[in-house]
């Protein structure tokens, strides 16, 4: 698969670009999972709600396409929100806010779900996509065990 999506030769999609394109993602997986879903009409912390007939989850909506410049099989993510038109960044989600985290991991075409006990107050998620070359496990997270 490609590194990053692109309209035009050169040209990278725009950061609210790959985030609709994460939603969409999404989309079809809770369609194929047989789960509501609701967008709010406004700009707030959830980019979604999801209904599976049992309880409803305010989630949070994460595109993850780059690759670590320093280590292999891994994939980062930042968790600040970044903003158009000049207003600031807002700092990392608390699960207070959101009840999930979906992230749209673009090498490997699969959607992860996370609760707050892995995204509560962090800036940033480093998910392993390949196993370490060393077989750490521990500390490690690893995409397999959240696939949505």
């Amino acid at each position: 698969m490609d590194e990053s999506l692109i309209i035009r030769p050169y040209d990278r999609l725009a950061t609210n670009m790959l985030g609709e394109y994460a939603i969409a993602k999404i989309l079809l997986r809770a369609i194929e999972k047989g789960v509501t879903i609701f967008r709010p009409v406004i700009e707030c912390r959830c980019d979604l709600i999801l209904d599976d007939g049992l309880k409803l989850y305010r989630a949070q909506v994460k595109y993850a396409g780059r690759s670590s410049k320093k280590a292999r099989g891994v994939v980062p993510l930042g968790l600040s929100k970044w903003r158009n038109g000049g207003r600031s960044v807002t700092p990392c989600y608390r699960a207070s806010e959101i009840d999930l985290l979906l992230v749209y991991v673009r090498k490997i075409d699969k959607i992860l779900w996370f609760g707050p006990e892995v995204f509560d107050g962090r800036k940033n998620l480093f998910i392993r996509i390949a196993p370490c070359r060393n077989n750490q496990v521990k500390g490690c997270l690893m995409a397999s065990e959240y696939i949505w």
